[in-house]
């Protein structure tokens, strides 16, 4: 009796919660509407307030980002909103017909469209990229587990591509209703397993992905239902669909651009970038790393990141970052460290020896065989004889 009189409460709160969630959480797309933008700029004050108030946060950001102090505001704004919800939800005598159908739909369509833009990113290698060679040169024992599992499987191209195709293919489910429960039991295993991965490696998408693995459960609680009584040997009862209307063209219609506009939001930014593989995609100039065997400076090595960082390591193992820019035509680089500004010319002194000079300082350093180490070698064995 006692589930009978709770069930509508925990429906209407997870309604509230979930609808909420995907409305105030930043999602960057790229030819879809970008709402959250909009709305974060005017809940700011009240996310600082329920940070400062509620959970005692003395100063933080309060733009939402993952698994920022801003974001666990928004969770406790949304548990409270939710709760109130749930707790009016007996007075709405007439709610929309079919409002629960069109719900799980909103869940389907936004979890396959997270699932594309994850999966497309592993597929393309944007995610996983190929390490860099600071972190290549970083003893093991040095790495943070997140940089650990990144590295590890950034270098594997084969399995990169698989984790983002078993997600790709779970949203393509989600997609259509003959296919939905398969993609959403799918995506309970993809997203249990992500959740894993991030709380187990120390990875700042933990709410986040918390929150998909919600969504898919949510969305495939009869079928796992179904699936629990078929092991306990109880009979269970026919799944029927969850609407039975007739459709015409226009909805047909309607789907089919949807679909394809969600497909076209999630690859405008590999289109116009033309990147499909990032394991091959050009790196900029002295990309790699270095041996120092001449210094002013109690400097043994340094490293070209293509993301545009020039970075040194010392004698005790410091590590310093600058931002780096290049001056191609006149062979110079441009480093930058807080208020600390250096112009280096650089020249090749022979093939793997490069020679940089500075007003103050000037750098000899020997190219290490970065890309022909181990690790990127696509080596395949049938047997270990």
């Amino acid at each position: 009796m006692r589930s009978t009189t709770v069930k509508p409460y925990l429906v209407a709160f997870l309604v509230s919660f979930c609808l909420g969630f995907i409305v105030l959480f930043p999602t960057q797309p790229q030819l879809l509407p970008n709402i959250q933008l909009a709305i974060n700029s005017w809940l700011a004050p009240l996310i600082t307030w329920i940070g400062e108030n509620l959970l005692g946060f003395s100063t933080f950001n309060p733009v939402i980002l993952s698994d920022s102090k801003a974001m666990y505001c928004m969770v406790v704004l949304l548990f409270f909103t939710s709760c109130f919800f749930a707790f009016i939800s007996p007075w709405i005598k007439k709610p929309l017909p079919n409002a629960y159908y069109w719900f799980i739909v909103i869940l389907r369509y936004y979890l396959a469209y997270q699932l594309l833009h994850y999966g497309f990113n592993k597929v393309f290698k944007w995610q996983f990229f190929l390490p860099e060679p600071n972190i290549v040169y970083t003893e093991l024992g040095q790495l943070q587990p997140d940089l650990l599992y990144w590295s590890a499987v950034g270098s594997s191209y084969g399995y990169t591509v698989f984790l983002g195709l078993v997600e790709v293919s779970a949203a393509l489910l989600l997609l259509f209703k003959k296919t939905y429960r398969f993609g959403s039991l799918l995506s309970v295993i993809v997203m249990a397993n992500v959740v894993s991965i991030n709380f187990g490696f120390n990875i700042s998408v933990k709410l986040f992905s918390s929150f998909l693995f919600l969504l898919s459960v949510t969305i495939s609680w009869p079928a796992l239902t179904r699936i629990y009584e078929l092991l306990q040997g109880k009979k269970y009862k026919t799944l029927v669909n969850d609407e039975q209307r007739a459709r015409g063209w226009l909805y047909y219609l309607t789907k089919t651009l949807l679909v394809l506009f969600l497909l076209a939001d999630v690859l405008y930014l590999y289109a116009t970038s033309g990147n499909w593989n990032d394991d091959v995609v050009e790196r900029p100039p002295l990309h790699g790393a270095y041996e120092v065997i001449q210094s002013n400076q109690p400097l043994t090595q340094l490293y070209v990141h293509r993301k545009g960082y020039f970075i040194t390591r010392d004698t005790a193992d410091t590590y310093t970052d600058y931002q780096l820019f290049f001056d191609k035509t006149e062979q110079r680089i441009q480093v930058e460290h807080l208020d600390d500004v250096v112009i280096y010319e650089y020249e090749w002194l022979n093939e793997n020896v490069l020679r940089l000079i500075s007003m103050n300082d000037s750098l000899v350093a020997r190219k290490l065989p970065y890309r022909e180490l181990p690790l990127f070698k696509r080596n395949f064995d049938w047997w270990v004889d």
